[in-house]
């Protein structure tokens, strides 16, 4: 186990995927926050199917191989595998990028529904 945490520590995309993953939680959490205590609509056995379309989404399977091949190019044991992990990396950050700012948007809409009440148009994320 502290095997894979320093491996994650000193792997460059690591930030990358921590930030989309964190936003990702912070649109689950303010999700359910507002559905149980504002809209009074949460139902938790459709908590499934909401977490699905954050971490499912084409955007983020993209993100998901990327991530994947960057890692598995940094450990095999040559010159060119190391080389077309950059190649990968380049790829992760902009992937992700464009997987977070629509998680983000709705959050913050999310959010500001939250707190004043007023209703946001639906995303046209999904």
């Amino acid at each position: 186990m502290a095997n894979i945490v320093s491996f994650f520590a000193s792997y460059p995309g690591a930030a990358t995927l921590a930030t989309f993953l964190g936003a990702v939680m912070a649109h689950v959490l303010v999700g359910i926050v507002l559905h149980a205590t504002r809209l009074h609509d949460f139902d938790w056995s459709k908590l499934p199917q909401f977490v699905e379309q954050d971490y499912a989404s084409k955007r983020v399977v993209a993100v998901y191989v990327l991530a994947l091949s960057n890692v598995m190019a940094q450990v095999t044991p040559s010159a060119s595998a190391h080389a077309l992990a950059q190649v990968f990396l380049a790829a992760l950050v902009p992937a992700a990028a464009a997987a977070t700012a629509p998680v983000v948007r709705d959050t913050i809409s999310e959010l500001v529904q939250l707190l004043t009440g007023t209703p946001v148009s639906p995303s046209s994320r999904h």
